[in-house]
């Protein structure tokens, strides 16, 4: 699989992680260091790292939470890793011409994992196992954005 070619299905946090993903997170991590045109700017680890402690965060809160019910806390926290991306994004919106552009490639990551937070929230039974596939497929990206050189 290669990204941008191939997208990101939100079916993966379903699943347990298969070579499939793995190389599809090789792609994408790739592709978030070395871009394309449409972005001048590639993923830095300052972005990735604001990120990863806030899903981190969760991540403990929902292995804390196992024995209260804490769900619509915790579903409330995962849901709300989308404004937290979004707002990162606007951070790097520029006037081009007439037109606000995104110069960052913070945009495709947005729109990649935004997928897959939101698939999280749709099964309130599983959204524990869900999210922890998710943080495994976000743990694959970020390792590597890191192996090509993101800085």
């Amino acid at each position: 699989m290669e990204y941008p070619k191939d997208k990101l299905n939100p079916q993966w946090v379903h699943e347990p992680i298969k070579q499939e993903i793995v190389g599809w997170c090789e792609s994408f991590g790739e592709y978030l260091v070395t871009g394309d045109n449409n972005y001048s700017e590639p993923l830095t680890t300052s972005q990735i790292r604001r990120f990863f402690g806030e899903v981190k965060r969760i991540e403990m809160n929902l292995d804390a939470s196992n024995k209260e019910n804490k769900d619509a806390e915790n579903l409330s926290k995962i849901t709300m890793l989308n404004p937290l991306l979004t707002y990162a994004v606007g951070r790097k919106m520029k006037k081009v011409g007439r037109e606000m552009k995104c110069t960052s490639a913070i945009k495709p990551f947005y729109e990649e994992l935004s997928k897959a937070i939101t698939e999280i929230g749709k099964n309130k039974e599983h959204y524990k196992e869900y999210f922890k596939n998710f943080v495994k497929i976000f743990e694959a990206i970020v390792a590597y954005h890191k192996m090509y050189g993101g800085e």
